[in-house]
């Protein structure tokens, strides 16, 4: 029986797909214990592991058009994060003789967790929420901003690996919350990857179940969920609802951050919660508009549910690329005037090569096991020591 050590990153786009590893491992009758955040322990007690308690800061969102009080706000906050980190990871070094693990599992984005590792001379899997990046793909990326003078200079001053956490990976191997058609240049990463997606936790008891089902499964839907880090702003929402108001179209709105009472009233077939039970609104949708991040776009492909991305972090804007170059999503712009979402709802479901390609991607991404082959990977690394 082989014991690990979870580190998630406090965040539900990082907790849910990592929980789904946890609960296979559990399955197969090994010990896993998790370091989480309070908001997060239960996830993980549910599921049999032995729950460890720490205390962490996290940039709780970034508003679409945040005021100078937020910026001030966010920027104390990642500067309180950079100096708990230490202490944290004195905290799990406390701990490590209780634990004794075989390997430590640790998010990307939670650093202390590869930094305790490091320390204790224990073995270390990293974990990407979301595809991986090379430096290559680093550089490409800053070519098309930068100028040469200008990376060489970077390079030479050792800065180019805080651009990415992936570049300041040093595990034994690293599992990938994507499958190979997300992945950018998936052929040139070698045996340490482990492309585990998709990574899918059920939501459908999760949020708001108060919804008008009736209405949502009488006619095409849009969902519409920017997530809970890069919401929308009131004004995003209003303009979406005054777009599809008297349309044959039924529009939920996920707000997350925004309180609905900001949108003030809506037309009749628009519904606003602040969350809701994102896979049962998924299995009816007929559009999902959605910021493309992994987590979402590999549920919604597994759904066969055609994508509105509007992307803002930058793997973001590189998986609604890869979606659209698929043919399954859109990334219309934002024109003063004129419906442009509206005009890509309608296309999208009046496209049938929309349909034959989501299909065709659907297919094989429901044969593929992903907490299985993440598990499978842990393993044999603990086995071949």
């Amino acid at each position: 029986m082989a014991r690990y050590l979870f580190v998630p990153y406090p965040m539900h786009g990082h907790v849910n797909p990592l929980a789904t590893v946890a609960a296979e491992l559990v399955r197969r009758g090994d010990e896993v214990a998790v370091a989480v955040a309070a908001p997060f322990a239960a996830v993980f007690r549910d599921l049999g592991c032995d729950v460890t308690e720490i205390e962490t800061t996290v940039v709780p969102g970034f508003p679409e058009n945040p005021t100078k009080q937020q910026r001030r706000r966010n920027r104390r906050t990642a500067l309180r994060m950079i100096a708990e980190r230490r202490g944290i990871v004195r905290a799990l070094r406390r701990r490590w003789a209780s634990w004794q693990p075989d390997l430590v599992v640790a998010d990307l984005a939670a650093r202390w967790g590869a930094m305790a590792a490091h320390a204790e001379g224990t073995p270390l899997a990293s974990f990407s929420v979301t595809y991986t990046v090379s430096e290559d793909m680093v550089l490409d990326s800053l070519r098309r901003r930068r100028s040469e003078r200008w990376i060489r200079t970077v390079r030479r001053l050792g800065l180019l690996k805080q651009f990415h956490p992936a570049l300041r990976d040093r595990a034994d191997l690293a599992l990938i919350n994507a499958t190979p058609q997300l992945q950018p240049r998936h052929a040139t990463f070698g045996d340490r990857y482990h492309f585990a997606g998709p990574l899918i936790h059920d939501t459908s008891t999760y949020g708001d179940a108060d919804l008008p089902w009736d209405r949502i499964g009488a006619g095409p839907l849009l969902f519409v969920s920017p997530g809970t880090v890069f919401g929308c702003s009131p004004a995003f929402f209003r303009s979406l609802a005054a777009e599809f108001a008297g349309t044959e179209w039924t529009v939920v709105l996920a707000t997350a951050g925004t309180d609905p009472a900001e949108l003030g009233d809506l037309p009749d077939n628009v519904v606003a919660r602040r969350f809701v039970p994102q896979t049962a609104l998924l299995r009816r949708a007929s559009v999902f508009l959605t910021r493309a991040s992994m987590n979402s776009a590999l549920e919604a492909v597994l759904h066969e549910v055609p994508m509105i991305a509007v992307p803002r972090a930058y793997d973001q804007i590189g998986i609604a690329a890869q979606l659209t170059g698929l043919g399954v999503a859109v990334t219309p712009g934002r024109p003063a005037g004129g419906t442009p979402f509206l005009d890509a709802a309608r296309q999208l479901t009046a496209d049938p090569e929309v349909a034959t390609r989501l299909a065709e991607l659907a297919e094989p991404m429901r044969r593929l096991d992903g907490a299985g082959t993440a598990a499978d990977a842990l393993q044999k690394f603990i086995k071949n020591r």
